[in-house]
């Protein structure tokens, strides 16, 4: 299909071979899903089998975002930041920064993957929603001038990472820590946010017809999306939890969300 080149703007006709798209998609689902079982097996394995009753919708704990306490608390992370969580947070946005350096090819066209999304959900975790928004919005802006790829700056992909913050906050923050919770928050950013929104964006700064749009979308965005959803969401919650000694020792979090 047609579209225009974001550094030159001059139109020309792209034909992405598909079927190597899905060959290398597949051997990176593959890979991924080894290495997410053999360590999901044996953190398994090392795990507490001993099971702690889990008291929901107290003054810190939530079982969905729906509750003013929630929002109550989310407001006041911005609010009320103390001085270790003003150098905290900073550390983790420098982190979350160096991230973006580390982008994997996938095989399918322009569209890669990296270990970004860890710290970003390590963010939204501990300090919420709000956060998410406030990380998603300088994270793309700061990382398209230090970070650039010859391409123009659009506002619309700002506004992606932003929801990518502000979903990982509704999930995670505030409840307990869990791999339904990861799944789910990683089903909304890879369909919904990367695979729906993004291909409109993507029809935006390329001039993509509607028929280039929805190619892009079935053929591209949305495979990708799909095969590496499940080990994005096995090593996030594999990353949150081996953190966990982190958050207990500065009691950053409330123990009793980190589970055993």
């Amino acid at each position: 299909f047609t579209y225009y080149d974001k550094n030159s703007i001059i139109s020309e006709s792209v034909c992405y071979n598909n079927t190597s798209g899905i060959k290398w998609g597949l051997a990176g689902l593959g890979i991924s899903l080894l290495v997410s079982m053999v360590g999901f097996f044996i953190y398994s394995v090392k795990n507490d089998k001993e099971v702690i009753p889990f008291a929901y919708d107290n003054v810190e704990t939530f079982a969905t975002p729906f509750k003013v306490g929630y929002w109550r608390l989310a407001i006041k992370s911005i609010r009320k930041m103390k001085v270790f969580d003003l150098c905290f947070i900073s550390l983790l946005f420098a982190l979350q920064m160096l991230c973006k350096l580390i982008v994997i090819p996938t095989g399918f066209a322009n569209l890669g993957i990296g270990i970004t999304y860890l710290v970003f959900g390590f963010i939204c975790m501990v300090y919420g929603p709000i956060w998410g928004l406030v990380i998603g919005f300088f994270s793309d802006i700061l990382g398209f001038f230090i970070f650039p790829n010859g391409s123009f700056f659009y506002f619309g992909y700002t506004i992606q990472a932003m929801l990518t913050g502000f979903v990982y906050g509704l999930f995670l923050y505030r409840g307990k820590l869990s791999f339904s919770r990861c799944l789910f928050a990683r089903i909304i950013v890879n369909i919904v946010i990367n695979a729906i929104f993004g291909s409109y964006l993507w029809g935006e700064v390329s001039n993509l017809t509607f028929e280039g749009v929805r190619d892009y979308f079935m053929y591209i965005s949305l495979p990708k999306n799909i095969i590496f959803l499940i080990p994005q969401a096995i090593l996030m919650f594999m990353f949150l939890k081996m953190i966990k000694p982190i958050l207990k020792g500065r009691k950053i979090v409330p123990e009793s969300l980190l589970g055993n």
